[in-house]
């Protein structure tokens, strides 16, 4: 008894002292361009990104905090090279914050050579470098075009498979329950596609003699954002997609679109996310969190049934000064339909960041599947600010498991419904800020094969 009482004025005491801790109040902000130029940014943009609000009471102690805070989810908007936040005023119990900022290049139109193929490693090994895979275009990308930190992507491609996308994205503007929104439209046909998978790896067919594509796609999305704080994000988006196979690819594969030729389905995709890592492009430290669900099929067509949820969640933990990281990376897809799926709608590992590393010339189709991918990271070089580098060279060691799950396409090879592997060192420069991040690998996974992995990693 004597033990809980002590325990009791032991947290009264605590509440109290924290309590009688002084507090200054944050009256307003002075945004000024460290160049000496007009910034593009609005204040209200720059405010959206602040932990805190004008008129906001902190606490002593813990005003520093806030103001380095600040400055790392300023940086993680993107609109930024570098960001100075600290107290410019201080009158009494009230504080005027000063923020410093230099803004990072808003327009980016880039001559484009792109893949054909799902990596650089599958170009040069499978294809042996075959240039009639690339495409070429223009990459067109104006960020914080109205200063809102809105983003308008333009892309035009000739080639092996031209396209054309158009997307237009405005943020949330507030930091605490604000909405945003975005719209998103894309052309594109192939001349040749991946219709099946042998030894997990894709089988393409192509028809020199034909000018009609093997492969269409009419994609349109609506999307709305709902932002409850500066690291928590809802979005709900509305897509219709309208998918076409040339006579030869379906009798190549009729359950490519499961018996059918062409397909159109309204899609409604929910997702969540909490992000609190110190630098996005590059974590270091911090978490992430993410989880969704999507109903590909909405009885309208009557065409595709599915529903899926997934999730993502990262960790990240720095030790030695800084310049050690350790990161974890656990993903998963979960069908909840089970019935057999169009096997274009089927990917699981092997596309995109969804990978073994180690893995990379392979691919894996399934209902179900679940990645874990692990980093030691070491700090070896930086040129810059330490919170921005223009310039970091990395060592890290990878290990990374999957599993995937498949009930229907098990011919495709021996990868699927089987543990997998993949470990090895490798080196990362980044550029810019992470911007751009060149990286080298080298990989065993769980076949003992050994292969050198090049990729390039672009965060605009």
């Amino acid at each position: 008894m004597r033990f809980l009482l002590f325990i009791f004025f032991l947290l009264s005491f605590v509440q109290l002292a924290q309590a009688q801790l002084p507090y200054v109040r944050i009256d307003s902000l002075i945004l000024s361009d460290i160049e000496g130029g007009k910034l593009r940014t609005k204040a209200k943009t720059v405010a959206a990104y602040l932990p805190f609000s004008v008129g906001d009471s902190v606490r002593l102690n813990e005003l520093q905090e806030q103001l380095d805070l600040a400055q790392q989810t300023l940086l993680n908007s993107r609109l930024f090279k570098t960001v100075v936040v600290r107290v410019k005023e201080w009158e009494g119990k009230s504080i005027v914050l000063g923020i410093e900022l230099d803004e990072n290049l808003g327009l980016y139109p880039i001559p484009m050579v792109e893949l054909a193929d799902r990596n650089f490693n599958v170009w040069w090994k499978s294809f042996n470098f075959d240039l009639r895979r690339i495409n070429l275009g223009l990459w067109g990308l104006w960020r914080n075009p109205r200063g809102y930190n809105d983003l308008l992507k333009l892309i035009g491609q000739i080639g092996y498979s031209p396209k054309v996308e158009l997307v237009y994205v405005m943020p949330p503007l507030g930091n605490k329950n604000a909405w945003g929104y975005s719209i998103e439209g894309l052309w594109s046909n192939n001349k040749e596609l991946a219709y099946g998978i042998a030894d997990n790896k894709r089988l393409f067919y192509r028809d020199l003699n034909s000018k009609s594509p093997q492969f269409d796609r009419l994609r349109f999305r609506l999307g709305l954002y709902f932002r409850q704080d500066v690291w928590s994000q809802q979005q709900l988006t509305l897509g219709f997609h309208n998918y076409g196979v040339s006579d030869s690819i379906f009798a190549q594969n009729a359950d490519f679109l499961l018996g059918k030729a062409r397909q159109r389905d309204f899609r409604l995709r929910y997702s969540w996310s909490k992000d609190r890592r110190d630098f996005r492009n590059y974590p270091f430290q911090g978490y992430y969190l993410q989880a969704e669900t999507e109903k590909k099929g909405l009885g309208i067509f009557n065409e595709l049934n599915q529903w899926t949820l997934g999730g993502h969640l990262g960790y990240y933990h720095k030790f030695g000064r800084g310049y050690w990281s350790v990161g974890g990376q656990l993903s998963g897809k979960l069908s909840l339909l089970r019935q057999k799926q169009a096997f274009f709608e089927q990917e699981a590992l092997g596309f995109e960041e969804e990978l073994v590393r180690g893995n990379q010339y392979y691919v894996i189709y399934g209902q179900d599947y679940l990645l874990w991918r692990s980093d030691l990271n070491v700090k070896l070089m930086e040129l810059g600010e330490r919170d921005a580098p223009f310039m970091a060279l990395h060592l890290r060691y990878h290990l990374d498991y999957g599993y995937v799950w498949d009930r229907f396409y098990q011919q495709q090879g021996g990868l699927v419904n089987r543990s997998l592997w993949g470990t090895g060192p490798a080196i990362d420069l980044g550029l810019m800020q992470y911007r751009f991040v060149l990286q080298f690998e080298y990989s065993l996974n769980q076949s003992r094969e050994t292969a050198f992995f090049f990729r390039l990693k672009m965060n605009l």
